[in-house]
C-alpha cells in the first residue's frame, strides 16, 4: 500500500552529524564547497537572474513597472547554506529510467546589493534578502558510462519563503502596493521556473536527450475532505447564536485545487463522497493547505476565517490514508477545531482501463488518465540574413511552439531560431471522454499569448489520438516537419491510465473508519521532540513605560514537514519552562529541527518580536545522549538566548517518554560541535521498554543498527548533587550621600535548584568586592535537567534596612555539571535581564 511504499523508500544519511563526524556542521561538506565557490557563483547567479527576470518583468508587472530593469545585481558575500540532506536509493520511474533523488534545505540570509530602475518611479534598492526552502535534485538518467549521470534537475518542493528588505525610494514601497507587487512577481517567477512540477535542468552528458531526462509525476493524489469537529457557535447580542456554515478551500503550491460544498449549521461537519479531487503529485513532501471558513450570506459580511492547516501528502499516507489535523489561527495557535483529510496515491501506467471507464462515475475534479507532451527542439530554421558590413548585427528571429489539445493551449518560450532548444513539458489530465487530436504549431514571433497578432505561423500538424494509442506503450517520440520543406519539431506524446485506488470518488464512510497508524518502517521512525525550557532572555527597554519582560513561545518545524508546532506562551519570563512534546516521523538522523523563539505582543498592530532561531540535526542530539541546549542566532549573530530540548526516537517516542536517555551538555551555538558526554538514564524511562540503539551507539557497542536492546533496569529516580559556592568578582562599591563613607558590600548567596523549597544561604563575606566562600551543600534532585538559581545580596545590618539585591543567575544544572571540572562562572543579571558586571563561580558534582 501507499504507506508501506513510502516507508520502504530507504534514505541514506548524507549529513556528517548523523555519522558522528567530530567536525560536523549540518551539511558542512556542501556548504563549505559553496563557500569556496561563492565569489564565482555570485557572478554567475547574478547574471542569470538579470537575464531571466528582466524579460519577465515586462510581461508580468503592471504599468510603468514594466520598464523595471537591474542597474546593479550582487548577492553579497554571505553564501548559501545547505543542510538536512537526504539521499534516496536509486529508483526506476514510470518510463523505466533509473534516477537518484536528493533532498536538501537551502537557506540564504545575507546582505545584497541589488538596484532596480523603472520609468517614472526611479530607483528601487534591495539590501537584504532571505530565502529558505527545501529543494529536490534528480540525477537522471543513470548510465553505465562516465559521467554516470546524464543530467541534473532541481527545483523547490514547495514555494520557498522569500523576504526582501527595500532601501532608498523603495522605503515608500514598504507602505504601498509596489512592494507587494514586486514580491509577488518575483515569487511567481520563481514558482514558474523551479517550484514543482517545474524544474531547471543542467546536462552533464551532451548525448542525453530531454526525453531521457524528463521525470514523470509519481502519480495522482486523490484527496477527500471527510469531516470536522471542534467548531463553536458564535454568540451574538440580541440575536440567536450563529452556528457555522463550514466549507474548505484546498490548495497546493499556492494553486487552489477545489472548494468544498458548504455544510450548513454544524459544529461537526461531514462532507459527501463527491468532495474528492485529484492533483498530479511529484514528491511526497509536497504540501497541501486546507483553509476553513464560515460562509456568511450578507453582501458586506465577509466569510469568517476558522483556521488553516498545512501538511504533506506523505504525512497523510503514512498515517494510513486519513489524517486529522488541528487548525491554526494566523498567529500559529491551535484553534481547537480539527479537519480530517483523506488521500490515496494512484499510479500512472501505460494502461487504458481507467481511460475507458464510465465517466459518470467520476466528478469533474477527478482524472481518468494523463496526456504528456514533451517538446525538445526545433531544427532546420533558416538563419536571418547577415547585416551589411559596418552596421549593427541583425537581431535574431524568435520562434516558439504552441501545443493545443481540445480547448487548451500551451506555449513554449520564444527562442533564437538558431538555438531553439525548448525542453518543455505539458501535462494534461484527462477528464472528458472525448479524446481530440494534439496540434503542434511553430510560430515566428515573441508574443506567446492567445491574442498574439504579430506572430507568423511557420507551419503546423496534428497527431491523432489513434496514432498515439497504436504506438508501443502508447508513446510516440519522433521528429516531424511542420509542413513540406520546412523546419522540424522533435516531440514526444504519451498517454497513461491510473492504476490502484477505487477508481471512483473516495468513500468517506470507509475512510472515516480507517485507523490512523504511524509509519513503522526502518527509516520512518517516530521521534518525540520536547521543548524543555529557555533562559537568557532579556527585558526590552521602552520609552516612558516599564521595560517589557518577554512573553516567550517557540515555533518548531521538523525535517521537510511544513507543519509548524507552536508551544504555549510563558508570560513575563526570562527563564520560561514548557516541557511540551510533539511526535514527528523521522526518515533519517540527518533531518533538521528548526526552532524559532518569539515574544508575543497582544496589540493587533504590534507584531510579535523575533528573538532568534536555531537549526540542529536529530543525529547531533542523539549523539549527545538525547538532550541539547542551543543558542539562538539573529541574523547570524549570537543572542545569549538558549533553548533546551530533548529528542527520543523509536519505542521511547511511541511510549510518550521525554527521552530514552539523557546527557549533560554545555550550551553551544547552533553551528558548534558539542562536547561528548556520557549518557545516563532519564526519569521518564519505562522500566521494561525496549530501547532502539542509535547508529552511533551501535557502532561502538557491538549491536547492529536498529537492533532492539534488552530491557534495562530503571536507574534510581533521585540524584545527589553537591553544589559548591566558590567565589565572586566584579561587585561594586555603593556611593552614599552626605559625606558618608562608601558602602563596600557584605556579600552572600541564596542557591536553589528548580525553585525548590530548599534554599541554601552561604555565609556573608564582609566588605569584599571579590568574596571567596568555598562552601558546599548537597541537594537531592530527580534529574540533571533542573535549573540552578543563584541570587546574590549585600547584607545590611539595620533592622529597617533590607538587604540589597545584587543580581541573579539561572542556568540548567546540566551546563554546570558538563563544564570542565564541573565548574562554571555565572554572569549575574539585573531585573531587566542585563549583565551587572558581577560574576559568581560555582561547582556541581553528582555524588
Amino acid at each position: 500500500n501507499d504507506s508501506t511504499t513510502l516507508q520502504k523508500s530507504r534514505s541514506l544519511a548524507f549529513n556528517a552529524s548523523a555519522a558522528a563526524d567530530a567536525n560536523d556542521r549540518s551539511g558542512s561538506f556542501l556548504t563549505d564547497v559553496i563557500a569556496s565557490l561563492w565569489s564565482h557563483m555570485n557572478t554567475a547567479i547574478s547574471a542569470e537572474v538579470k537575464a531571466t527576470v528582466e524579460p519577465m518583468f515586462k510581461e508580468m508587472l503592471p504599468g510603468p513597472l514594466k520598464s523595471m530593469h537591474f542597474t546593479k545585481c550582487s548577492l553579497g558575500d554571505v553564501p548559501l547554506r545547505l543542510d538536512n540532506c537526504i539521499v534516496h536509493e536509486c529508483k526506476t520511474n514510470l518510463v523505466g529510467k533509473e534516477y537518484v533523488q536528493i533532498e536538501i534545505d537551502v537557506v540564504w540570509d545575507g546582505q545584497c546589493d541589488i538596484e532596480l530602475k523603472a520609468d517614472y518611479i526611479g530607483r528601487l534598492g534591495v539590501k537584504h534578502l532571505k530565502l529558505s526552502g527545501r529543494m529536490s535534485f534528480l540525477l537522471q538518467p543513470v548510465m553505465d558510462t562516465i559521467p554516470v549521470v546524464g543530467a541534473v534537475q532541481y527545483g523547490f518542493v514547495n514555494p520557498p519563503q522569500l523576504e526582501l528588505d527595500f532601501t532608498g525610494l523603495a522605503n515608500v514601497a514598504d507602505i504601498s502596493s509596489i512592494k507587494t507587487t514586486i514580491n509577488k512577481t518575483i515569487a511567481d517567477i520563481l514558482a514558474g521556473m523551479m517550484v514543482l512540477p517545474n524544474r531547471m535542468m543542467t546536462k552533464l552528458n551532451d548525448s542525453t536527450s530531454f526525453f531521457e531526462a524528463y521525470q514523470p509525476p509519481l502519480g495522482v493524489a486523490r484527496f477527500s475532505i471527510l469531516r470536522g469537529r471542534g467548531f463553536t457557535e458564535e454568540k451574538r447580542k440580541l440575536r440567536k447564536a450563529d452556528i457555522p456554515d463550514v466549507y474548505c478551500i484546498v490548495s497546493m503550491a499556492g494553486r487552489e485545487i477545489w472548494t468544498t460544498e458548504v455544510v450548513q449549521d454544524s459544529t461537526e461537519p461531514v462532507w459527501s463522497n463527491q468532495e474528492t479531487a485529484d492533483i498530479l503529485l511529484d514528491d511526497h513532501n509536497q504540501a497541501v493547505t486546507i483553509r476553513v471558513l464560515d460562509r456568511d450570506e450578507g453582501t458586506l459580511d465577509a466569510d469568517d476565517d476558522l483556521g488553516m492547516a498545512t501538511l504533506t501528502v506523505g504525512e497523510i499516507l503514512l498515517a494510513g490514508k486519513v489524517k486529522e489535523v488541528e487548525l491554526q489561527d494566523e498567529g500559529g495557535r491551535g484553534t481547537g477545531a480539527f479537519i480530517s483529510i483523506g488521500c490515496e496515491l494512484l499510479k500512472l501506467e501505460p494502461k487504458l482501463e481507467s481511460i475507458e471507464q464510465d465517466m459518470n462515475q467520476l466528478n469533474d475534479k477527478m482524472y481518468n488518465g494523463l496526456l504528456t507532451i514533451l517538446l525538445s527542439q526545433a531544427s532546420g530554421i533558416a538563419a536571418p540574413p547577415a547585416a551589411p558590413e559596418g552596421e549593427d548585427p541583425v537581431a535574431p528571429d524568435l520562434y516558439f511552439i504552441k501545443a493545443t489539445y481540445g480547448d487548451e493551449s500551451f506555449y513554449t518560450s520564444a527562442l533564437d531560431g538558431q538555438a531553439a532548444i525548448y525542453n518543455s513539458s505539458f501535462r494534461i489530465p484527462l477528464i472528458e471522454s472525448d479524446k481530440p487530436a494534439v496540434k503542434l504549431a511553430l510560430y515566428k514571433g515573441s508574443d506567446t499569448t492567445e491574442e498574439g497578432k504579430d506572430n507568423e505561423l511557420v507551419g503546423e500538424f496534428e497527431v491523432l489520438n489513434e496514432t498515439i494509442l497504436n504506438s508501443p506503450s502508447y508513446t510516440i517520440s519522433t521528429s516531424r516537419q511542420v509542413c513540406d520543406g520546412s523546419p522540424s519539431l522533435e516531440y514526444s506524446i504519451s498517454i497513461c491510465g491510473l492504476v490502484g485506488g477505487s477508481g471512483v470518488p473516495l468513500d468517506t464512510t470507509a475512510l472515516a473508519s480507517t485507523t490512523a497508524k504511524s509509519g513503522s518502517g526502518d527509516d520512518d521512525t517516530p521521534v518525540a521532540v520536547t521543548i524543555l525550557k529557555g533562559w537568557g532572555f532579556k527585558a526590552q527597554p521602552r520609552r516612558l513605560k516599564k521595560a517589557d519582560v518577554p512573553d516567550v513561545y517557540c515555533k518548531v518545524k521538523f525535517g521537510s514537514s511544513p507543519t509548524v508546532w507552536r508551544t504555549s506562551t510563558k508570560k513575563n519570563n526570562f527563564t520560561p519552562f514548557w516541557e511540551e512534546t510533539k511526535t514527528f516521523q523521522m526518515k533519517g538522523r540527518s533531518q533538521v529541527i528548526k526552532i524559532e523563539a518569539w515574544d508575543e505582543d497582544s496589540g493587533t498592530k504590534d507584531p510579535d518580536d523575533f528573538l532568534g532561531k536555531a537549526r540542529i540535526s536529530v543525529g547531533k542530539i542523539l549523539l549527545a545522549g538525547g538532550s541539547f541546549d542551543v543558542e539562538l542566532l539573529n541574523e547570524g549573530q549570537r543572542t545569549g538566548h538558549y533553548i533546551s530540548l530533548k529528542v527520543a526516537a523509536g519505542a521511547s517516542a511511541m511510549a510518550g517518554t521525554a527521552a530514552a536517555t539523557t546527557a549533560t551538555i554545555t550550551p553551544v551555538k547552533a553551528d558548534e560541535e558539542p562536547p561528548m558526554a556520557a549518557a545516563s538514564s532519564g526519569e521518564d524511562e519505562e522500566k521494561d521498554e525496549p530501547v532502539i540503539i542509535p547508529e552511533e551507539t551501535s557502532a561502538r557497542g557491538g549491536l547492529s543498527i536498529g537492533e532492539v536492546a534488552p530491557p534495562v533496569a530503571k536507574e534510581p529516580e533521585n540524584l545527589k548533587v553537591k553544589m559548591t559556592a566558590i567565589s565572586g568578582a566584579g561587585f561594586q562599591v555603593e556611593k552614599r550621600r552626605f559625606g558618608r563613607r562608601a558602602d563596600v558590600p557584605d556579600v552572600y548567596c541564596n542557591i536553589s535548584i528548580d525553585s525548590s523549597d530548599t534554599k541554601w544561604r552561604t555565609s556573608t563575606i564582609d566588605n569584599n568586592l571579590s568574596p571567596v566562600w568555598n562552601e558546599d551543600k548537597t541537594f537531592t534532585v530527580k534529574d540533571d535537567s533542573k535549573v540552578v538559581c543563584v541570587e546574590v545580596f549585600d547584607e545590611d545590618s539595620g533592622k529597617t534596612d533590607a538587604d540589597d539585591w545584587l543580581g541573579k543567575a539561572m542556568v540548567p544544572l546540566t551546563s554546570i555539571i558538563s563544564s570542565r571540572d564541573g565548574t562554571k562562572q555565572l554572569v549575574l543579571l539585573d531585573k531587566q535581564g542585563s549583565p551587572t558586571g558581577a560574576v559568581v563561580t560555582v561547582r556541581a558534582v553528582v555524588e
